[in-house]
């Protein structure tokens, strides 16, 4: 058995008020690895929570990424369960940061493609989901309403962002071309249980790569949000469209992740 350590650049300061960070996994960091299988995925916010398998474990595959290795679900069993839950609030916002890709597209209404979910009564309101080769569905807003992105079968930076009851989202720092839909009224927080999976009975389990989530209890600064989206770019060599609405100085900027960007 081996525990993946720090490598490359540090990455986000968690203690930041401005990123308020409530769950962040890297591939490359906190990962436990028996036979090539992932058994544990510690969180590196100031959570510090270890995700564990629920049911079977996915793999960890190296060099998919500019060097990186990525955690692979194969559509089976595979899924982690978040530890005492992740809850987020939809009045004060969120962010999540997530770069991988979709292994398993198919259109329809049985989403393959999970990213993060919820489960029991909760499910139908929380769901994180590549729900074809070129759209993605997230609840709180209305179900069934889909944000049009690039290819969900290439590797990707996927950004949700929720501020004043709007949901964004972003496919390599470009805004989605279905514009920003608004947060359900009836739904207030947005539960996650488990990576990779979500249901009620049954589960879904998704065939997806993961190669780094981050999940922000803040609908964040635009230039906290735009460095964290940069950093992320430059990190896994995605060709992104720099995110907009920032003045920041680069002095303010490097004070924002202490000393290097987010």
């Amino acid at each position: 058995d081996r525990t993946t350590g720090s490598s490359g650049s540090p990455g986000p300061d968690v203690n930041d008020p401005d990123l308020l960070m409530w769950l962040w996994l890297r591939s490359d960091r906190g990962v436990t690895v028996s036979d090539s299988q992932v058994t544990g995925w510690a969180d590196s916010s100031t959570r510090h929570v270890t995700l564990v398998p629920w049911q079977d474990s996915p793999s960890l595959v190296p060099g998919q990424l500019n060097g990186y290795p990525a955690v692979r679900f194969d559509g089976g069993d595979d899924a982690f369960q978040i530890p005492g839950s992740l809850s987020v609030s939809t009045v004060s916002g969120f962010t999540i940061f997530l770069v991988g890709k979709n292994n398993k597209p198919l259109n329809g209404p049985t989403p393959y493609g999970l990213i993060v979910g919820a489960w029991e009564t909760t499910f139908n309101n929380s769901q994180f989901v590549w729900y074809n080769e070129n759209s993605v569905m997230v609840l709180p807003v209305d179900r069934m309403e889909l944000f049009t992105i690039g290819s969900a079968t290439d590797y990707h930076l996927l950004t949700v962002r929720v501020s004043g009851g709007m949901t964004t989202v972003y496919y390599n720092g470009a805004d989605s071309s279905t514009g920003s839909k608004p947060v359900s009224a009836d739904v207030v927080d947005w539960r996650f249980d488990y990576v990779a999976a979500f249901g009620a009975g049954n589960p879904y389990c998704a065939a997806i790569d993961l190669v780094e989530v981050a999940v922000h209890g803040t609908g964040m600064t635009d230039c906290a949000f735009k460095d964290t989206q940069d950093y992320l770019c430059s990190r896994y060599a995605r060709n992104c469209t720099p995110a907009a609405g920032c003045q920041a100085s680069s002095t303010s900027a490097s004070s924002t992740s202490g000393g290097s960007p987010p």
